[in-house]
């Protein structure tokens, strides 16, 4: 009889929105272990897993992991986490626990997006809703954990000139400090995981009267340095808006492997192939040179656009989220 035992360590609030995906999607995986592998098991989830990782809290809550008899253990990252993390961390103080014979990975770079499969079902009511842009502003940056790469972003942007060409947020480790929406950049308060000024919404657009008083979604990923896709980049997708990146440098190869359009074809998007610095500098450039175009020509620019807009919607919603529910079912049989 298989028997598969569940580690499920990850840091998520049981009333997150997120989680409740995170939990069936993770079942589902137990379960085809279960169904495809004899001997004993060990299915871990490594979403956040640096909260318990040490030899001690491992023996502790996990005693299991000392059997000697596993046969098998699953290394499982879902959502934030990326595979590569695992390296010399977490995934080793396993190993060095288990006398398992085998062991196997499931890398968040698996082509299910977990990102998008909660979005697909959490903004379903914005498949039918339309938000055109009919503002004044440029950009809009919504920024809430103040990573070196967002601040560094939002730093040169306001030194560019560009501060009242925009809406953007950061939060800041004295929430009082945050950059909000309110005038642009003002105060706004939240205790939504962790106060850091910027309240943590990954299941809306936010308020739709700012959504759409911006023309491009400048979007900074949660990590830059390896491969991982947000809900952060789905927002722009759904909200039917151009985007940027601040994220890893294959970003745009992989939506566009996902069968999305981006936009070459109205400003140079090799700045994406760059890290951060090089990325948000080539930003900036494009963003000072729109700063200095006509409004008409931006509308202009913004309707001749709107075929990859629309496309981009649509596939989200159709042959991206039923190919993506569909990987769910053998999650585990294609990466073995």
């Amino acid at each position: 009889m298989n028997v598969a035992q569940l580690c499920n360590s990850h840091g998520f609030p049981h009333a997150w929105s997120a989680t409740k995906y995170h939990h069936i999607i993770f079942r589902e995986i137990v379960k085809q272990v279960e169904e495809l592998y004899d001997g004993n098991c060990i299915v871990v989830d490594g979403t956040w897993l640096e909260t318990i990782a040490t030899h001690e809290k491992l023996e502790m809550m996990y005693p299991n992991v000392m059997r000697e008899d596993i046969d098998h253990i699953f290394y499982v990252d879902l959502v934030d986490a990326p595979e590569e993390a695992w390296s010399g961390g977490s995934k080793a103080i396993f190993t060095q626990l288990t006398t398992a014979k085998n062991q196997h990975s499931i890398p968040v770079n698996s082509f299910f997006q977990f990102w998008g499969h909660f979005a697909a079902k959490e903004y379903a009511a914005y498949k039918d809703i339309d938000l055109p842009w009919t503002g004044n502003k440029i950009f809009l940056s919504y920024n809430r954990k103040p990573y070196d790469h967002r601040k560094l972003l939002i730093r040169t942007l306001m030194e560019s000139g560009l501060k009242y060409d925009g809406i953007v947020t950061l939060g800041n480790e004295v929430p009082e400090n945050a950059i909000s929406v309110e005038e642009n950049i003002n105060i706004l308060n939240a205790n939504i995981l962790g106060d850091v000024g910027i309240p943590n919404d990954i299941a809306t657009l936010g308020d739709h009267d700012i959504w759409q008083q911006a023309f491009i979604n400048v979007v900074t990923e949660t990590v830059t340095s390896t491969r991982f896709l947000s809900e952060k980049i789905w927002k722009p997708i759904i909200g039917k808006r151009p985007f940027m990146l601040v994220g890893p440098p294959d970003s745009l190869d992989r939506l566009h492997a996902l069968g999305f359009r981006t936009f070459d074809q109205y400003w140079d998007e090799s700045y994406q192939e760059c890290h951060d610095e090089i990325q948000i500098e080539g930003i900036r450039d494009i963003l000072v040179q729109f700063s200095m175009t006509r409004p008409e020509e931006l509308k202009e620019m913004y309707a001749d656009m709107k075929e990859i807009l629309e496309h981009n919607h649509r596939h989200f919603f159709g042959e991206f989220a039923r190919s993506n529910e569909a990987l769910i079912s053998t999650l585990v049989k294609d990466e073995m």
